[in-house]
C-alpha cells in the first residue's frame, strides 16, 4: 500500500522548564503521594511532567543545591539549538504516529524520499536522528556512571530502562532503597515483572526522576502509547456512526494521519514539554551525582 502523505509539521515552540529552573530545599519533605503517581493512560503520563516541576530538584538522584553548578538545557543539547532540539522532538512526535497509523508505510515512504532527495524527507529524517541522539545521550551518561563508582544508582537505572512499563509500582511497608541503601517506608518497585527478577526497591523521593528517565528512553514506545489511544477512540466513534447511518466511508491513511495532527495538538505539544523538561531533568541529575563527593551509591 503506497501512502500518499505530506511533510509532517511540527507544534508551536516552546520553553520548558528545567530541573535547573527549581531551587527547593532538598529537606523539604511532603506527603503529597499524588505527585509520584504516573498512569499509563496517555493523557496522565503526558501530564506526569508538568504536575512534578515544582518538586523536581529534591527528587534528583542527588539533592546537592551547589550554586557553582550552571549547566543550562544548552549544555545538554549541544550542538544543537534549543529551537531545533524543540522542532525535532514535535517532529519526531508525529514521525511515530503517522508509522503507527499507516503500519510503517510512512518510515518507508520518509527513507525512499530521502534517498531521492527530497527536502522535506530530508528534514523529518536529520529531526529524528536529532531526538534518537538526545536519547543515546541519556544512555551514555548511565553507562558512565560505573567509571565513577555509582554502582548502585546505575543498577537502578538500567533496570527502569530495560522495562516496558513505568516506574510506579508501590512497595508498601518498610524496604532497603537501592540506591541509598537506607531503609525507608513506601518504596517504588523498579523490578521487571518475572518470577526470575529480584525486587528492586527505591526511595519514593527518587520517583519522579525515574519516571522521567523512563519517559525519555520510552519515548518511541509513549508515541505509540498515545497513538494506538487515539486509534482505538477513532474505532469505537466509527462504529457508532455506522450503526446511524448504516453507511459510512472509511477512512484513508492520509486522512488518519491528518486528523491525528490536527486533534492531537494539544496532546502532542505536551508530549513534546514532557521530553525536553524529562530530558534536561535527567542528564543534569546524572551529572549533579557523578560531581558529589558521596560515592556510596
Amino acid at each position: 500500500m503506497k501512502v500518499n502523505m505530506k511533510k509532517a509539521r511540527t507544534t508551536t515552540k516552546t520553553t520548558p522548564k528545567t530541573a535547573s529552573q527549581t531551587k527547593t530545599s532538598p529537606k523539604k519533605k511532603t506527603n503529597d503521594s499524588s505527585t509520584y503517581t504516573l498512569s499509563t493512560t496517555p493523557s496522565k503520563l503526558v501530564a506526569s511532567a508538568h504536575s512534578t516541576n515544582a518538586t523536581t530538584a529534591r527528587q534528583a538522584p542527588d539533592s546537592t543545591d551547589d550554586d557553582s553548578i550552571h549547566d543550562s538545557i544548552h549544555d545538554y543539547i549541544h550542538p544543537h539549538t534549543e529551537a531545533d532540539a524543540n522542532a525535532a522532538v514535535s517532529a519526531f512526535i508525529l514521525y511515530r504516529a503517522f508509522d503507527a497509523l499507516s503500519a510503517g508505510d510512512y518510515t518507508r515512504l520518509v527513507a525512499q524520499c530521502t534517498e531521492n532527495g527530497d527536502p522535506w524527507a530530508e528534514k523529518v529524517n536529520s529531526q529524528v536522528n536529532i531526538v534518537q541522539s538526545l536519547i543515546r545521550r541519556v544512555q551514555a551518561e548511565i553507562t558512565t556512571l560505573e567509571d565513577y563508582g555509582k554502582t548502585r544508582l546505575r543498577r537502578v537505572c538500567l533496570e527502569v530502562v530495560n522495562n516496558m512499563t513505568p516506574p510506579t509500582r508501590r512497595s508498601p511497608g518498610w524496604s532497603i532503597c537501592s540506591i541509598t541503601g537506607v531503609r525507608t517506608e513506601d518504596c517504588i518497585d523498579v523490578s521487571r515483572n518475572s518470577k526470575t527478577n529480584s525486587s528492586i526497591t527505591v526511595d519514593k523521593r527518587f520517583s519522579h526522576f525515574l519516571i522521567m528517565l523512563w519517559l525519555v528512553v520510552k519515548f518511541e514506545h509513549v508515541c505509540k502509547i498515545v497513538t494506538r489511544s487515539w486509534l482505538q477512540q477513532q474505532n469505537a466513534r466509527a462504529k457508532q456512526e455506522t450503526a446511524k447511518t448504516s453507511h459510512q466511508e472509511p477512512l484513508t491513511v492520509h486522512m488518519l494521519c491528518a486528523q491525528f495532527e490536527k486533534e492531537q495538538q494539544p496532546t502532542c505539544l505536551a508530549l513534546q514539554r514532557a521530553f525536553m523538561h524529562g530530558y534536561t531533568h535527567v542528564i543534569r541529575s546524572l551529572r549533579m551525582h557523578i560531581r558529589s563527593s558521596d560515592t556510596q551509591f
